[in-house]
């Protein structure tokens, strides 16, 4: 933790976390991204960012809200459905009227899904496209007018590692892939505005994801390392590389606090590289 927020790396800036809801408050019957998002809001406001927790479940929102505040720091919760364009601009003009400017925004919302392509139907190949690929689009295309208008600044969108490999189901990982290709076009147009756009790839988290049935032994909120199915991969079949899944507070270094600036508006985080 930041001992002075006002040293802090975001010291200054306005933060949007699109699926920042709290974990406490999650249950199977919410939407939302628990876990990821609500590790990196808690993360930008102790490096002294005043953030935006924005989450489909308002109960969601304002706990993590709460527990930022309990720490001193400043946020404000919104209720947001990303596949809804109005909620998406509610989001952005929630930061900007109540701090003034937007300069990044942490597209973390998404769903999961198990099958493959003939065990899936077409609604809900759709459904999870709506959430995890367009609800981000959407998100970006409010949010870039306003982070421009703040000077610059950054979006990191939240893919997975399925991105790369196939191991979970095929909308799933479909939304993933695409997600690198927006992200790659949307830092051509948007590096000349002084924007940076990159995506994170994270493997499998203990946090908890609506759509989202773990395989045994990778349940959220479990022992990791109580059983043999934990060192395997979602997909089970490819080890994971350090026999455990994540935890989800590591996750946000990755992409919110990196501001090195490459000479070229391309970059976007891959595990690859």
């Amino acid at each position: 933790m930041v001992s002075d927020p006002a040293n802090g790396r975001l010291h200054g800036k306005v933060a949007l976390i699109a699926g920042g809801g709290a974990s406490a408050a999650f249950d199977e019957h919410a939407s939302g991204a628990a876990g990821i998002g609500e590790a990196t809001a808690i993360m930008c406001a102790r490096e002294g960012a005043k953030v935006v927790v924005a989450d489909i479940s308002m109960l969601a929102a304002a706990t993590t809200v709460a527990a930022i505040e309990a720490e001193g720091f400043t946020a404000v919760a919104v209720q947001c459905d990303v596949t809804k364009e109005a909620d998406c601009r509610r989001a952005v003009e929630a930061g900007v009227d109540t701090f003034g400017e937007l300069q990044l925004l942490v597209n973390n919302v998404g769903i999961g899904q198990l099958g493959s392509v003939l065990e899936i139907d077409v609604d809900e190949f759709a459904r999870v496209l709506d959430v995890n690929l367009r609800g981000q689009f959407l998100m970006i295309q409010n949010a870039l007018p306003a982070i421009e208008r703040a000077g610059g600044g950054a979006i990191v969108n939240v893919s997975s590692i399925n991105a790369l490999r196939s191991a979970v189901g095929v909308a799933y990982e479909t939304s993933k892939s695409a997600l690198r290709g927006l992200t790659r076009n949307v830092a051509l147009s948007a590096g000349p505005k002084n924007i940076r756009v990159n995506s994170v790839l994270p493997g499998a988290k203990k946090c908890s994801c609506r759509g989202h049935r773990p395989r045994p032994g990778l349940e959220p909120g479990g022992d990791a390392d109580s059983s043999r199915s934990a060192r395997l991969s979602v997909g089970g079949g490819a080890g994971c590389c350090l026999s455990r899944v994540g935890r989800r507070e590591l996750c946000q270094r990755g992409g919110a606090l990196d501001r090195r600036r490459s000479r070229r508006p391309t970059a976007v985080a891959d595990p690859t590289a």
